[in-house]
Protein backbone atom coordinates (compact mmCIF):
# COMPACT_ATOMS: atom_id res chain seq x y z
CA UNK A 1 0.00 0.00 0.00
CA UNK A 2 1.24 3.64 -0.89
CA UNK A 3 0.97 6.21 2.13
CA UNK A 4 0.01 10.00 1.42
CA UNK A 5 1.11 12.15 4.77
CA UNK A 6 -1.42 15.00 4.04
CA UNK A 7 0.62 18.01 5.62
CA UNK A 8 4.05 19.04 5.09
CA UNK A 9 4.31 21.08 8.67
CA UNK A 10 5.47 20.10 12.11
CA UNK A 11 2.46 17.00 12.12
CA UNK A 12 3.55 15.46 8.29
CA UNK A 13 7.03 15.80 8.84
CA UNK A 14 6.88 14.01 12.81
CA UNK A 15 4.38 11.72 10.60
CA UNK A 16 6.92 11.20 8.33
CA UNK A 17 9.77 9.46 10.66
CA UNK A 18 7.14 8.13 12.37
CA UNK A 19 6.18 5.83 9.78
CA UNK A 20 9.41 5.60 7.73
CA UNK A 21 11.24 1.83 7.53
CA UNK A 22 7.97 0.29 8.91
CA UNK A 23 7.95 -1.49 5.03
CA UNK A 24 5.36 1.42 4.36
CA UNK A 25 5.70 2.98 0.54
CA UNK A 26 5.48 6.67 1.45
CA UNK A 27 4.86 8.38 -1.94
CA UNK A 28 3.86 11.43 -1.38
CA UNK A 29 3.11 14.29 1.43
CA UNK A 30 -0.17 16.70 0.22
CA UNK A 31 -0.69 20.15 0.88
CA UNK A 32 -2.89 22.95 -0.11
CA UNK A 33 -0.76 25.58 1.07
CA UNK A 34 1.09 26.56 -2.77
CA UNK A 35 4.48 27.70 -0.25
CA UNK A 36 4.73 24.33 0.36
CA UNK A 37 3.64 22.48 -2.64
CA UNK A 38 6.89 21.15 -4.29
CA UNK A 39 9.15 21.48 -0.94
CA UNK A 40 10.77 17.83 -0.50
CA UNK A 41 11.68 15.80 2.71
CA UNK A 42 13.91 12.42 2.22
CA UNK A 43 13.37 12.67 -1.57
CA UNK A 44 9.61 12.66 -0.72
CA UNK A 45 7.83 15.67 -3.22
CA UNK A 46 4.83 17.85 -1.64
CA UNK A 47 2.12 17.86 -4.26
CA UNK A 48 -0.89 20.19 -4.76
CA UNK A 49 -4.67 18.97 -2.92
CA UNK A 50 -6.17 18.49 -6.66
CA UNK A 51 -3.02 15.55 -7.24
CA UNK A 52 -3.85 13.80 -3.85
CA UNK A 53 -7.07 13.09 -4.75
CA UNK A 54 -6.05 11.69 -8.16
CA UNK A 55 -4.07 9.22 -6.34
CA UNK A 56 -5.43 5.62 -5.77
CA UNK A 57 -8.42 5.70 -3.35
CA UNK A 58 -8.19 1.62 -2.87
CA UNK A 59 -4.89 1.45 -2.66
CA UNK A 60 -3.55 4.73 -0.78
CA UNK A 61 -3.70 5.40 2.62
CA UNK A 62 -4.03 9.46 3.37
CA UNK A 63 -2.39 10.36 6.67
CA UNK A 64 -3.79 13.83 7.73
CA UNK A 65 -1.42 15.80 9.62
CA UNK A 66 -2.63 18.78 10.01
CA UNK A 67 -3.75 20.32 13.70
CA UNK A 68 -6.41 22.02 12.63
CA UNK A 69 -9.53 20.95 11.00
CA UNK A 70 -8.58 17.58 11.26
CA UNK A 71 -11.20 16.00 11.69
CA UNK A 72 -13.02 17.46 8.46
CA UNK A 73 -10.45 16.48 6.64
CA UNK A 74 -10.40 12.63 7.33
CA UNK A 75 -14.07 12.83 6.98
CA UNK A 76 -13.31 14.95 3.16
CA UNK A 77 -10.94 12.42 2.06
CA UNK A 78 -13.31 9.35 3.07
CA UNK A 79 -16.19 11.35 1.21
CA UNK A 80 -14.01 11.69 -1.94
CA UNK A 81 -13.57 8.10 -2.11
CA UNK A 82 -10.29 6.98 0.22
CA UNK A 83 -11.24 3.83 1.91
CA UNK A 84 -8.13 4.45 4.33
CA UNK A 85 -7.96 7.34 6.00
CA UNK A 86 -6.53 8.11 9.61
CA UNK A 87 -5.14 11.41 11.35
CA UNK A 88 -1.90 11.77 13.05
CA UNK A 89 -3.65 11.67 16.47
CA UNK A 90 -4.61 8.12 15.21
CA UNK A 91 -1.18 7.27 15.28
CA UNK A 92 1.15 9.15 16.95
CA UNK A 93 1.33 6.79 19.88
CA UNK A 94 0.74 4.04 18.52
CA UNK A 95 3.67 4.31 15.70
CA UNK A 96 6.00 1.43 17.33
CA UNK A 97 2.81 -1.04 17.72
CA UNK A 98 3.06 -4.17 15.27
CA UNK A 99 -0.27 -3.30 14.25
CA UNK A 100 -0.39 -2.10 10.35
CA UNK A 101 -0.91 1.60 9.07
CA UNK A 102 -4.20 0.28 6.97
CA UNK A 103 -5.43 -2.07 9.56
CA UNK A 104 -5.62 0.79 12.07
CA UNK A 105 -7.40 2.99 9.81
CA UNK A 106 -9.85 0.00 8.79
CA UNK A 107 -10.43 -0.36 12.65
CA UNK A 108 -11.56 3.52 13.35
CA UNK A 109 -13.37 3.12 10.75
CA UNK A 110 -15.23 0.14 11.51
CA UNK A 111 -15.74 1.25 14.55
CA UNK A 112 -17.04 4.69 13.70
CA UNK A 113 -19.42 2.18 11.96
CA UNK A 114 -20.89 0.48 14.76
CA UNK A 115 -21.08 3.76 16.71
CA UNK A 116 -23.73 5.00 14.19
CA UNK A 117 -25.01 2.03 14.11
CA UNK A 118 -25.71 2.41 18.05
CA UNK A 119 -27.05 5.59 18.23
CA UNK A 120 -29.27 5.61 15.26
CA UNK A 121 -30.66 2.13 15.32
CA UNK A 122 -30.20 2.33 11.18
CA UNK A 123 -27.67 0.72 9.01
CA UNK A 124 -26.23 2.12 6.20
CA UNK A 125 -24.31 1.08 2.93
CA UNK A 126 -21.05 1.49 3.65
CA UNK A 127 -18.54 -0.23 1.27
CA UNK A 128 -15.60 0.44 3.58
CA UNK A 129 -16.68 -2.26 6.15
CA UNK A 130 -16.75 -5.59 5.89
CA UNK A 131 -19.55 -8.43 5.60
CA UNK A 132 -18.70 -9.53 8.96
CA UNK A 133 -18.99 -6.09 10.71
CA UNK A 134 -22.02 -5.45 9.11
CA UNK A 135 -23.32 -8.83 10.31
CA UNK A 136 -22.71 -7.07 13.95
CA UNK A 137 -24.49 -4.23 12.79
CA UNK A 138 -27.30 -6.44 12.32
CA UNK A 139 -27.02 -8.77 15.25
CA UNK A 140 -27.08 -5.16 16.97
CA UNK A 141 -29.93 -3.70 15.39
CA UNK A 142 -31.92 -6.75 16.09
CA UNK A 143 -30.70 -7.17 20.01
CA UNK A 144 -32.11 -4.06 20.42
CA UNK A 145 -35.49 -4.06 19.00
CA UNK A 146 -35.58 -7.70 21.11
CA UNK A 147 -34.77 -6.06 23.82
CA UNK A 148 -36.96 -2.47 23.62
CA UNK A 149 -40.45 -4.82 22.73
CA UNK A 150 -39.83 -5.50 26.79
CA UNK A 151 -39.30 -9.44 26.37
Amino acid sequence: MDVCIYGVGRYGISTYYKLVGRDLNIICFGDRNVQKQGYIVKDIRCIPFEKVLELDKNKTVIVVAIKQNNAQLVDMFREKGFRYVCSYNDIKDKADEKILLIKRCQIKKEKEYLEQVILTGEISDESCVGDYIKEIAEALIKRGKYESSGS
